[in-house]
């Protein structure tokens, strides 16, 4: 990865103090406007508000690549910079292939600014887990956020204690646990599927009968070697107080749909290194119909694109 040089970008500029969009009372001494974010994980990213252009390709069946470009505001949401969408959606890169799209609603004041869902429970085997459902409701500061800025999952403790003791009992009969919530293996010959062949998903239950089913390989990473052995650990955290919040361990291998017209959120089993195209029929998102239909509209615009360069 590189830093942004806002010195190799002839289109860069910086954002001044007194324009429209800053609301900072941090400013340099030669009159940039700053910002700061500050994530739930505890991450945070700061620096000086700067325009430049953003170029977005769309690669065509064809491989032809047409493209854009539109004037942006680094430090501000670029989502709502590029539109006032009633519906976008992100998939973070993975091995998964598209099977069927569950839909859940948000709260549409949801808390601290999030797309606060409704988690009801948490199941293993067909069982679900006893957890109060009083970890989850979704008041104060309690509830369940989908935040792709954060990287692991993060349980509320009540959810975390009981979630992590079922995973330690399914793994015992091949590791032993170390440093909590890992797991030494018993041999270093023992791989990890060998170890989640005996494991479920662990479906997170949300309101309106949808599932998002967590695999194995989502919640257990290899760790490398330990004494000669392999350790693996779980990819929780343990969250104090009450807020749960899926980050990318539960977002990636899947396309997210965030519909705010309909105030819900959707999402589906995805291998996000194929082109992604989502469109809304009868209150529906239909990946496979919509990526079809794409590539169609891609072919007639190729083929007027010949004709026009003739």
């Amino acid at each position: 990865m590189h830093f942004y040089d806002t010195d190799n970008s002839s289109t860069a500029s910086v954002i001044s103090c007194s324009a429209s969009v800053c609301t900072s009372d941090e400013c340099s001494e030669t009159n940039q406007c700053a910002y700061s974010l500050h994530y739930e994980d505890s991450s945070d990213t700061s620096g000086y508000f700067v325009s430049d252009l953003l170029y977005l390709d769309s690669i065509l069946m064809t491989s032809l690549i047409v493209k854009s470009s539109t004037s942006i505001i680094f430090g501000l949401s670029i989502i709502s910079q590029l539109s006032s969408p009633k519906s976008f959606s992100h998939c973070l890169k993975g091995e998964r292939a598209a099977v069927e799209v569950y839909y859940s609603f948000f709260n549409p004041n949801s808390c601290r600014g999030h797309y606060n869902v409704y988690l009801q429970s948490i199941s293993i085997n067909g069982r679900t887990l006893p957890i109060d459902p009083v970890a989850f409701e979704n008041s104060g500061d309690r509830g369940t956020i989908v935040d792709s800025s954060t990287s692991l999952v993060y349980l509320v403790a009540e959810a975390y204690e009981s979630v992590v003791n079922v995973i330690t009992v399914i793994v015992s009969p091949s590791a032993k646990p170390i440093t909590y919530p890992c797991y030494l293996i018993s041999s270093r010959f023992i791989t990890l599927f060998s170890i989640i062949s005996q494991a479920e998903v662990f479906p997170l239950n949300f309101a309106g009968d949808a599932s998002m089913n967590l695999r194995p390989t989502d919640y257990l990473e290899d760790m490398g070697f330990f004494c000669d052995r392999p350790w693996w650990c779980v990819r929780f955290i343990r969250k104090d107080p009450s807020l749960t919040i899926l980050g990318d361990v539960a977002l990636k291998d899947r396309t997210i749909v965030y519909d705010l017209a309909r105030q819900r959120i959707g999402w589906a089993n995805y291998d996000c290194s194929l082109l992604v195209n989502l469109c809304i029929t009868s209150g529906t998102y239909d990946v496979t119909q919509a990526s079809t239909i794409y590539h169609m509209l891609e072919l007639i615009l190729f083929i007027l694109y010949l004709f026009w360069s003739q």
